[in-house]
């Protein structure tokens, strides 16, 4: 029997192909709706900010964005560090030419402590984010004594009136705490043998 798996997010079709490779039937059910910012409402709330020493990004949303407005940042330079909050962040810029140091701790408190550790107090640091994020990135670096400026990004929407899909799962996969608390806002009715798994300990 192939096992069916819930994901919370869209997969793209090279994920789709990777899970049926692996002998998993991939019920695709988005509990998250991500809807980006014009280039224009991103670029008009850098304009006012200081020169970063590092840019941030804690999901390949975040890079998107970046990569939307870069050509037209008056003040980034190619050779700003960049971080990011584990590989599949990091493609992104890896597929266009740019570089970036991955976190080996996949949170955003490890993040920032990469960060902190590199560059030092002192330091402004750029973080392309969504409306909804979690605190520990800029909690942190604050903490270290650098400067941290979110730049939202994207909206981050949870879809709990989406409910369960119309087909049956084995396991159901989130992405996002976004997502997490969606679902737990469904108050669904699953069996307890069924395992809900996470892509990070922050989700």
């Amino acid at each position: 029997m192939i096992a069916a798996v819930w994901f919370t997010r869209e997969l793209t079709e090279a994920e789709i192909s990777a899970v049926k490779e692996s002998g998993i039937k991939p019920v695709i059910h988005p509990l998250v709706e991500i809807n980006p910012f014009p280039a224009e409402k991103i670029l008009k709330a850098t304009k006012s900010l200081p020169k970063p020493d590092a840019i941030a990004f804690t999901s390949k949303n975040g890079v998107e964005a970046f990569l939307r407005i870069k050509s037209l940042l008056k003040d980034f330079a190619d050779g700003t560090p960049m971080y990011c909050l584990g590989n599949a962040t990091a493609e992104k810029l890896f597929e266009n030419g740019l570089d970036c140091t991955v976190a080996n701790e996949p949170t955003g408190a490890g993040l920032a402590n990469l960060i902190a550790n590199e560059i030092g107090p002192g330091a402004i640091v750029w973080h392309f984010c969504s409306t909804i994020k979690r605190p520990e990135t800029g909690d942190t670096l604050r903490d270290a004594g650098l400067s941290y400026i979110p730049i939202e990004s994207y909206e981050t929407r949870g879809l709990p009136e989406a409910g369960l899909p119309g087909e049956a799962f084995n396991a159901v996969v989130f992405y996002s705490p976004s997502a997490v608390r969606a679902f737990a806002k469904m108050d669904p009715t699953i069996p307890e043998e069924i395992p809900l798994c996470a892509i990070g300990p922050t989700t």
